[in-house]
C-alpha cells in the first residue's frame, strides 16, 4: 500500500513511478487534493462575484464601475483564471476505462484541451480591454466573451461530490447550489431584459402605472435595476409583463417556456433532494 503524509504530494507520485511503473510527471496536481478543492473554491467565488457584476454592467453601464479600481480588481480576478488554466493542465483525471488516476502532465493537457480549455480561455482573455487599447472603443459584442466566466460556476457540482463530507452536507449543498441558480437566472434575465427594451424606451413597467408621470428610463439605477428585477421574477413564474412591440411579445413568449422548464427541472430536484434528506431522517 503506498502511503502519503499530509504535505507529500510529491513523495506520493514518486512511489507511483516506482512501485507502478505508470508514467508520471512532478508538479502534478490530484483532482482530490484539499488543495485544489480549496483553488475551485476560490475560482468559483470569481465566478460568482462576475455573474452578478459582468451583467449589471453590460446592461446598466454604471459610471461607478468605470473607476480604476474596478479595472484592476478585474484585472486581477482574470489573473487568477489565468493561474487557473495552468492549474488545469496539471492536474491528474480519472481514466473513463481503466479507473485509473491519471498523472501523465501530457495526458492531463490533452484531456483540459479537449474539454473546458477553449471556453476558460476566451472568458479569461479581455477583449474588450485590448481592443480598447487599440481602438480607443470597446465594443459591446466583445464584451460578451466575458459572459462565459459564468460557465465556471459549472464546476460547483463536481467539487460538492468530491467534498469529504456526510451525504446529508451534501444535499444541503445541492440545495444552495438550485438555489443559487435561480438567483442567477433572474438577475441575468433583469439584465437582460433592460437591455431590449431600452432600446426604444418604449415599455412602461406595470407598477409605474400606479403613478403615469414617472419616468422609469429616467429613474435612478437602483430603481431601474429593482424594477427590471421584480419583472424577471414574473417572467419565471409565468406572469405577464405588458410587453410593448412584436420583439417583445416574442422574447416574453419565449422565457415564459424557458422559466416553465427551470421550474420543473429546478423544483423537481429540490423535491428529489428533500425527499432523500427526510428519508435519510426517518431511517435513522
Amino acid at each position: 500500500m503506498i502511503k502519503t503524509n499530509e504535505d507529500g504530494t510529491y513523495e506520493f507520485i514518486e512511489q507511483v513511478r516506482e512501485k507502478t511503473g505508470i508514467e508520471t510527471s512532478r508538479y502534478i496536481l490530484r483532482l482530490n487534493d484539499p488543495r485544489k478543492t480549496k483553488w475551485d473554491l476560490i475560482i468559483i467565488g470569481l465566478a460568482i462575484y462576475n455573474s452578478f457584476q459582468i451583467p449589471f454592467e453590460i446592461a446598466f453601464d454604471p459610471p461607478n464601475m468605470k473607476a480604476p479600481g474596478f479595472y484592476v480588481l478585474n484585472s486581477l480576478i482574470d489573473f487568477f483564471f489565468l493561474l487557473d488554466i495552468i492549474v488545469n493542465f496539471r492536474t491528474t483525471f480519472y481514466d473513463i476505462e481503466t479507473g485509473n488516476e491519471v498523472f501523465d502532465s501530457k495526458r492531463t493537457g490533452q484531456k483540459y484541451l479537449r474539454s473546458r480549455f477553449t471556453v476558460d480561455f476566451l472568458s479569461t482573455v479581455p477583449f474588450d480591454t485590448i481592443a480598447l487599447l487599440f481602438t480607443s472603443s470597446s465594443s459591446p459584442l466583445l464584451q460578451l466573451f466575458a459572459l462565459l466566466k459564468l460557465v465556471r460556476i459549472s464546476r460547483l457540482g463536481p467539487i460538492i461530490e468530491r467534498m469529504n463530507v456526510t451525504q446529508d452536507v451534501k444535499n444541503a449543498l445541492k440545495l444552495f447550489k438550485l438555489i443559487f441558480v435561480i438567483i442567477i437566472y433572474i438577475h441575468c434575465l433583469a439584465c437582460l431584459w433592460y437591455v431590449i427594451v431600452n432600446i426604444n424606451e418604449q415599455w412602461k413597467p406595470r407598477i409605474d402605472y400606479v403613478n403615469p408621470d414617472d419616468d422609469f428610463y429616467d429613474s435612478s439605477l437602483q430603481n431601474k435595476y429593482f424594477t427590471t428585477l421584480y419583472h424577471a421574477v414574473l417572467l419565471l413564474t409565468g406572469n405577464d409583463i405588458l410587453p410593448r412591440g412584436t420583439f417583445q411579445v416574442a422574447f416574453v413568449a419565449c422565457f415564459i417556456t424557458v422559466g416553465a422548464i427551470i421550474n420543473a427541472n429546478i423544483f423537481g430536484n429540490m423535491a428529489l433532494i428533500i425527499s432523500d434528506m427526510n428519508k435519510k431522517s426517518a431511517e435513522f
